[in-house]
C-alpha cells in the first residue's frame, strides 16, 4: 500500500527538486555569458538581475542575487530571461517582508524575506500558468497577475494573498485579449483599497487604418511603411498616436 507523503516530506522533496534546478541553471551562468541586467529594490530590499545566454536555439536564463541591508543573503534563478518579481514590506496579516517572483517560466513563489523559506503559488486547477508580472494590493494581502495557461489565453489573475504561506486563486479571471499587455507601450495598475482595481494600457494607434499598430494585416503593413517612406518626421507623428483602454475589477 503506498503511503501518503506527509508535508515535512513534500516540502523537503519540493527544496531537493528546486535545488538541482538551480544548480543546472547556475551552471550556464557565466561572466562571458551575460545579456542584459538591472536592479530593483524596495526598502531593505535589493535585487540584482542577470540575464545570461545559454546557447545556439536555447532559452536565456535569469539569476538573481539578493541584497537584505546591504549584505547579500540568497541568489534565485529562473530558467527564462525575464524576472516578474514584486516585493511586499509590512504584509497586513503577519507583518513580514516577502519577494513573489516567477521561479520558472511555468512557477511562481512567495520568498520570506525573513527566514529566506519559498513557498510555491499553485494553480488549484493544476494548470502550468506562464506569468508575466505581479501586481500587489496596498497591504500585500490581494495579488494580481496578467498571466496564461500555457498556450493559452491570456487573462487577468486575482490571488488571495492573506496568507503568504498558501496564497489562494479566486474564481474571478479577467480575459484580457483585448488588454494586450504584450504590446501595450504602458499598462498601470491602481489598486482602489483590497477589493478592487483599475488597469490602464496605453497602445500606439495608426490613424489611417485607424488600428493598434500591432492589429494591421500584412497588406496594411506594407503600405503604412511605402507612405512613412514618404513623411517627415511631423507627418509620422501626426499619423501615429496612441489608444487608452480601461478595465476595472471589483472582489465579489
Amino acid at each position: 500500500r503506498k503511503v501518503p507523503m506527509s508535508e515535512v516530506d513534500i516540502l523537503a522533496f519540493l527544496r531537493e527538486k528546486r535545488e538541482n534546478r538551480n544548480r543546472e541553471i547556475e551552471s550556464l551562468c557565466g561572466p562571458d555569458s551575460v545579456l542584459e541586467s538591472w536592479t530593483q529594490g524596495k526598502g531593505r530590499y535589493k535585487l540584482e538581475v542577470e540575464t545570461h545566454v545559454t546557447g545556439k536555439g536555447t532559452w536565456p536564463v535569469a539569476r538573481a542575487k539578493l541584497y537584505r541591508d546591504g549584505q547579500h543573503v540568497k541568489t534565485l534563478f529562473r530558467n527564462y530571461r525575464n524576472f516578474p518579481c514584486a516585493f511586499i514590506l509590512n504584509h497586513g496579516a503577519d507583518g513580514g517582508d516577502y519577494l513573489v517572483y516567477g521561479e520558472s517560466y511555468i512557477k511562481a513563489t512567495a520568498l520570506d524575506l525573513n527566514t529566506l523559506v519559498a513557498y510555491d503559488i499553485t494553480d488549484p486547477d493544476n494548470e502550468d500558468i506562464c506569468w508575466n508580472s505581479f501586481h500587489p494590493s496596498p497591504n500585500g494581502t490581494m495579488i494580481v497577475s496578467p498571466s496564461c495557461p500555457w498556450g493559452g489565453v491570456m487573462e487577468l489573475r486575482v490571488w488571495e494573498f492573506s496568507d503568504p504561506k498558501k496564497a489562494v486563486k479566486l474564481n474571478q479571471h479577467i480575459t484580457i485579449d483585448e488588454f494586450d499587455v504584450h504590446s501595450a507601450t504602458s499598462e498601470k495598475y491602481q489598486w482602489r483599497g483590497e477589493d478592487s482595481f483599475e488597469l490602464t494600457t496605453t497602445y500606439d494607434t495608426c490613424y489611417p487604418f485607424n488600428k493598434r499598430e500591432d492589429d494591421l494585416t500584412i497588406e496594411e503593413e506594407a503600405e503604412w511603411d511605402k507612405m512613412t517612406d514618404k513623411m517627415t518626421d511631423e507627418e509620422y507623428n501626426a499619423n501615429l498616436g496612441t489608444t487608452t483602454d480601461f478595465l476595472s475589477w471589483l472582489k465579489l
